[in-house]
Parts: C-alpha cells; sequence; structure tokens
C-alpha cells in the first residue's frame, strides 16, 4: 500500500509538447504489437514491443508476452528489430524476453539494463550492450538474481567523469561498472531522510555539480487496476559517497493512469523530453522544463 502525504497534493505537470508516436508493426501471425516502455540515449531510442496471446491451461487463463525491441536512430531516421535469444531457455510463462531496455552510452558502446522474468515468476535484472552494427544484443554481462524478488528496472547513470553506474532506486543503491560490464564497486546511497520507497522508472541525466536526475514512481490500486503517481528524484556525488539529494512532490502527466516514463534526456533547447510507455500499448513523447520539477 502507498500512502500519499495528504500535505503534497498531486498536480499535474505542465507540458510544452505532448504527441503519440504512431508505430504499426506486425508480428509473424498478421497481429499488431504492442509498443511501450521507450528508452533514449543521445540519438538512439529504443522501444519495447510485445505480441500478446492468450492462454488456456490447466483450467486457468492468462496472456503471454513475448518481447522484442526496436531501435531507432534519431539523426538517420532509420530503425531494426534488435537480434536477440537470450535466457528464453528459463522465462516465464507470462513474459518471454527481456523487458524494459533502458540504454545509455558509455566506454564506447551502447549498453543497456534490462529485467527478466524467471519461471517462478519473480525477477532478475541483467546488465549488457548491443552490436556495433546495432543490430543485435551481443552480450549479458552480469546479472543480478535474487530468491522472490518483485523489484526491477535499474536505473543506468553516465557520470561526469564517463564512468558507468547502475542504480538501484528502491534499495537506494550503486553499482559502479566495469568496462567489462562487471560490478567493480557497491556503495549505499545516503538517505537524509525517512523517505518512502519508490521504483525505478527512467535514466538519470547529468544536471551539474556531479548530481544526477530520474524519474521514478509509486503505484497504488483501485480494484485491480494500477495506477501510477511520479516523482522528480535526484542523486549527488560528495567526495566519494552518493547522496539522496531531492524528491519532489508526486505528480502526474495527464489523468491517473498507466503512464510509464522509461527514457528521458535534454533537449537542444534544455528542457526534458520524457518518453513513456502508456497503458503497455502507447508510446509517447512529452516535453517539460526542469523547473516544473522544483515543487
Amino acid at each position: 500500500m502507498v500512502l500519499i502525504d495528504s500535505e503534497k497534493p498531486v498536480r499535474f505537470i505542465k507540458t510544452k509538447d505532448q504527441y503519440k508516436l504512431n508505430i504499426d508493426i506486425e508480428d509473424g501471425e498478421g497481429n499488431m504489437m504492442s509498443v511501450f516502455n521507450p528508452s533514449v540515449s543521445q540519438s538512439f531510442i529504443t522501444i519495447r514491443m510485445a505480441s500478446i496471446v492468450r492462454i488456456e491451461e490447466d483450467n486457468k487463463e492468462y496472456y503471454r508476452y513475448t518481447n522484442e525491441y526496436i531501435l531507432s536512430n534519431r539523426d538517420t531516421n532509420s530503425f531494426n528489430v534488435l537480434r536477440y535469444d537470450i535466457f528464453l531457455e528459463n522465462a516465464s510463462k507470462i513474459s518471454q524476453g527481456l523487458e524494459d531496455i533502458r540504454i545509455i552510452h558509455a566506454y564506447g558502446k551502447v549498453w543497456f539494463t534490462a529485467s527478466l522474468r524467471r519461471q517462478d515468476e519473480f525477477f532478475d535484472s541483467v546488465i549488457g550492450y548491443i552490436s556495433e552494427d546495432m543490430n543485435a544484443i551481443e552480450k549479458i554481462t552480469y546479472r543480478f538474481s535474487y530468491p522472490n524478488n518483485n523489484i526491477k528496472n535499474l536505473l543506468p547513470l553516465l557520470s561526469e567523469d564517463n564512468k558507468f553506474y547502475v542504480v538501484d532506486i528502491y534499495k537506494l543503491k550503486i553499482y559502479e561498472i566495469s568496462e567489462d560490464g562487471l560490478i567493480q564497486k557497491e556503495q549505499n546511497i545516503v538517505n537524509l531522510d525517512d523517505r518512502a520507497k519508490i521504483f525505478g522508472s527512467s535514466n538519470f541525466i547529468q544536471l551539474g555539480n556531479d548530481t544526477y536526475g530520474c524519474l521514478a514512481h509509486v503505484y497504488f490500486l483501485i480494484g485491480v487496476q494500477a495506477y501510477y503517481l511520479h516523482y522528480w528524484i535526484e542523486i549527488k556525488k560528495v567526495k566519494d559517497s552518493w547522496i539522496f539529494h531531492y524528491m519532489s512532490t508526486p505528480f502526474v502527466f495527464e489523468t491517473f493512469k498507466i503512464d510509464f516514463p522509461s527514457g528521458i534526456a535534454w533537449t537542444e533547447q534544455r528542457d526534458i523530453e520524457i518518453l513513456a510507455g502508456v497503458w503497455n500499448k502507447e508510446v509517447y513523447r512529452y516535453v517539460t522544463s526542469l523547473k516544473e520539477f522544483y515543487v
């Protein structure tokens, strides 16, 4: 259960621009695929797409997601489908393949974090990188595996000194990643206040003075339907430590609904570009000012 502080009312973020990205792709059987939960780094965008099949088994009914990814280069106005066949041997019944890739440029490669639902329907998280020709997932370099883990969505961060980090905003841990994609150092993020637990949404962007910002969320249930509230989060590196620096009041973009902002970037005008998945079937782009988050 998520308790919302009555002194911090939910507000709507003012956007300078917003529109839906129209993407129509069919699976191998001619069915339209759902597209959602995009990520962005430099000129590249990845978009999760899934074929969703209704399954009846042992007198039970469920829907199975088979996940693939579009990779688009905005500079060349081109895109392709990333090839991969990783960990499908122990995939869940509900979701096959990697969920919610978030990309980042570091060490001369395009790296990513992603989640993987196991056969027991709990989650692992993985780190890997995309091939040099940008056509395939080249390698998984590290896999976080915990028993009974319901937390996913580790968030990538590129520091001002060009080091690659992965942040677990729920557990308030940060991992420095080596050039070969392994954990080089693990640290706690110092939490100066008794803040509520929050879940990861987007990558981090640089704000200056070794401060980094991302979008995160909590969710609440009305009946069986989950709804999201968003927060702007900042962490800061101070000497050899990391500090939980700032957390905004809760907000939504349009209405209370499932909208999952999974990619953020600076625009040329120094506004914040936000790419979000809506209802697990659409992709939206929002543009807003950074000052909107300081409430």
